[in-house]
């Protein structure tokens, strides 16, 4: 009976060929791992997080804290010099952000942000009336937070930092009631600031609940699950290291040796008739003629003050048209009636235009949609009976509602009044 064999030839290029494959193998899973969890790897953000503002930020070998602090931002305001990196996030009213050294301008809108590297002079102003916003920035232990800010919201526990380029993000997520979202964990603590509602932070060895303005750090992986429905959380995360890619030299290029000049072209005995270009039609210009398209004939605007070439001349959210002819608001004024809540804002809020205090609680719309959080279309926003207005005064919480007394005890366990007396005249 013959018997099955392997030929020298074909079992000489097996062992070799797996060799190969698994070479390959591990060459393709070195690469996905380093796709995975090196620099390059994913996003701290998941589910419908989303990472609103990102940079690079160099950290030098000590310890550091992190701080949310609040600031006014006003037109004219001078430039800020930043001396530690961080976060800058808007309220509600758009931000003007001009970067002195490069003369880059940035407009932030309300939950948007940018990353404010360390030593940058960066000039925050707002498109009408004051406004706040806040900066949530790593700041070494040995230096001091900056110091025009109007409240400061947290200074953390000091940690150790290594020297490095490092990412860091701010993430930001809005929650509905028992909704969860998870942060990986970092390089370092990530701080949590939460704008709107209440929730509960979870890590491997700490769980607290934060409510709206409320902020603190927390190491390791995370869990944030949303007490109040429309929670809204801000996260600021320091990830992966960052590796110094060197610049190559550029080569200079050689010289090319200047080209013959080719002989030139005799000109000919009879010139060459050139037609004329027809003359471009001048747009004829009528009373009606409106370049913006706001509503408004150009020649009015003129007479009004605004900008013909601009259907939104205030920048406010509403064209000017719609200003003029159907909320009566002025098109030269982002906040007409002064409540530190910009037109168009008043317009997302429902609010009156015309009226600082739509719901007449003793407390302007602005200040309820960016210092309360309180709802301006409600006077009595937590339904406890008191207006908000007089809680503020009180320096009660207009946003919770004062708990239910606990009922009495059950009749059998209070004594009654003959077990009193007795024990009286025993005495």
């Amino acid at each position: 009976m013959p018997h099955s064999h392997i030929s020298p030839g074909r079992s000489r290029w097996t062992v070799p060929s797996i060799l190969v494959a698994l070479l390959v193998m591990t060459a393709s899973m070195t690469t996905v791992l380093a796709q995975g969890f090196g620099p390059a790897g994913p996003s701290p953000a998941s589910g419908h997080a989303s990472v609103v503002a990102n940079g690079v930020i160099s950290l030098e070998e000590g310890n550091s804290r992190w701080h949310v602090t609040r600031h006014i931002a006003e037109a004219g305001s001078e430039p800020i010099v930043f001396t530690s990196p961080g976060f800058i996030l808007a309220g509600n009213t758009p931000l003007l952000l001009t970067d002195q050294a490069s003369g880059y301008r940035y407009r932030l809108a309300g939950g948007e942000a940018l990353m404010a590297h360390q030593g940058s002079a960066i000039t925050i102003e707002t498109f009408g009336a004051p406004d706040s916003f806040l900066f949530i920035h790593l700041v070494p232990d040995d230096t001091d937070p900056l110091a025009n800010a109007t409240e400061r919201i947290l200074t953390s526990a000091r940690f150790p930092v290594k020297s490095g380029d490092f990412d860091a993000d701010l993430l930001r997520d809005v929650l509905s009631e028992d909704e969860t979202t998870s942060i990986p964990a970092g390089a370092l603590p990530t701080s949590i600031y939460v704008a709107r509602g209440e929730v509960n932070v979870k890590s491997a060895n700490d769980e607290r609940g934060l409510a709206t303005g409320d902020a603190a750090i927390f190491t390791g992986s995370l869990d944030i699950t949303a007490i109040a429905d429309g929670s809204i959380v801000y996260a600021g995360f320091v990830g992966a290291s960052v590796p110094v890619v060197e610049t190559p030299a550029t080569p200079i290029p050689a010289t090319p040796a200047p080209a013959t000049p080719a002989p030139a072209t005799p000109m000919p005995s009879t010139p060459v008739p050139v037609a004329a270009s027809p003359t471009p039609e001048e747009p004829e210009v009528t009373f009606s003629t409106d370049s913006d398209g706001d509503g408004i004939p150009d020649l009015q605007e003129v007479l009004l003050g605004t900008d013909p070439d601009n259907p939104d001349s205030d920048d406010d959210g509403i064209s000017d048209g719609d200003e003029i002819d159907i909320w009566g608001s002025d098109p030269l004024n982002m906040d007409t009636d002064d409540d530190l809540l910009y037109d168009g804002g008043e317009l997302v809020y429902g609010t009156d235009i015309l009226n600082p205090d739509t719901d007449g609680d003793y407390l302007s719309d602005g200040n309820e949609v960016y210092v309360f959080l309180t709802d301006p279309t409600n006077p009595d926003t937590d339904g406890d009976g008191v207006i908000d207005g007089i809680e503020v005064q009180n320096g009660t919480n207009p946003l919770r509602a004062p708990q239910a007394a606990p009922p009495a005890p059950p009749e059998s366990e209070a004594p009654a009044n003959n077990e009193i007396e007795e024990s009286t005249d025993a005495g």
